[in-house]
């Protein structure tokens, strides 16, 4: 019986080992003329300057755009508590309105200095830019 191949040993990495975070910029963060690429670049920009010359063990940190449903985000499962979160407001309200917001998944593996140092690196974004809100969830 053959034992497992290199491919086999790097491929079995556990799906625990990321960190996953969503960054939402209030409507007035940035001026309203600048869409959400330039946004985009900005944010990434920034982040690229706080981390330097970090050496990253998997995967640096990059923030990609997402778009969800006022209606997708209304609804969220707490996983703490096992029960459906669902914000009270009128129904009508924003229907099929899409929210953009950024997002990026930073693989980490065995070494935790990363996953601290993207939560330092998101700390360090909401200084710069005040009106950022971010979300942060740990795999």
């Amino acid at each position: 019986m053959e034992g497992p191949t290199l491919k086999d040993v790097l491929k079995s990495e556990k799906h625990e080992d990321y960190v996953e975070y969503f960054v939402f910029p209030r409507e007035d963060t940035f001026s309203s003329s600048e869409d959400p690429e330039e946004i985009l670049l900005k944010l990434n920009a920034a982040a690229q300057k706080i981390s330097g010359d970090y050496l990253w063990h998997c995967e640096p940190f990059v923030l990609r755009l997402g778009s969800k449903s006022l209606e997708e985000l209304d609804t969220a499962e707490d996983e703490d508590e096992e029960e459906e979160v669902v914000r009270v407001e009128d129904a009508n309200k924003g229907k099929g309105q899409r929210v953009q917001y950024l997002r990026g998944i930073t693989r980490f593996g065995d070494n935790s200095d990363d996953e601290w140092f993207v939560v330092y690196i998101l700390r360090e974004l909401t200084k710069l830019f005040a009106g950022l809100v971010v979300r942060y969830c740990l795999n």
